[in-house]
């Protein structure tokens, strides 16, 4: 059997013994710090929002103008703007009104056109304008909806106040 100087063996063990540990701690730190920034900084969930049950109640509710965001949970172009949508939702610089219209819990016939062009909305994600009861503008498609989104974030919205 080789004959180690006194310590060598040792400090080579303890060396690879501090060097697992290490790792460990380092994990186990990243873990615990995702897991609290999470508790600290919940993400926003469409059940969080005033919802619509059905097409006829989009142009029957209190407020003088509001949006309408129309968007299923099975949708691709839904799930990429999502947090955009609803951040915007929760905290807009024109302070208006945002209900969620979910196209699977939805009752009734999407009937709803656009005043202007005269097209019905097919899908989701739309977004639909409404001012005193009137619907003032549609904004079909994930590109139309952030366009709304940047101009009322810009004052530049030429549909409501």
């Amino acid at each position: 059997m080789a004959q180690y100087k006194k310590g060598y063996k040792r400090s080579n063990d303890r060396f690879l013994t501090y060097l697992l540990v290490g790792f460990a701690g380092v994990i186990l730190t990243l873990v615990l710090g995702l897991i609290i920034y999470n508790i600290v900084n919940p993400s926003l969930d469409y059940d969080s929002f005033d919802h619509l049950t059905s097409f006829q109640t989009v142009s029957t509710q209190s407020e003088d103008e509001y949006i309408v965001y129309y968007y299923s949970e099975n949708c691709g172009y839904c799930q990429q703007i999502k947090d955009r949508v609803l951040n915007f939702a929760e905290d807009n610089p024109a302070g208006i009104k945002v209900y969620l219209l979910d196209a699977i819990e939805t009752t009734g016939v999407n009937n709803i056109s656009d005043p202007i062009s005269g097209q019905s909305m097919t899908g989701t994600p739309s977004m639909i304008t409404v001012v005193n009861g009137t619907i003032v503008h549609m904004a079909p498609g994930y590109v139309n909806v952030l366009d709304v989104i940047t101009s009322i974030n810009d004052g530049t919205y030429d549909y409501i106040d």
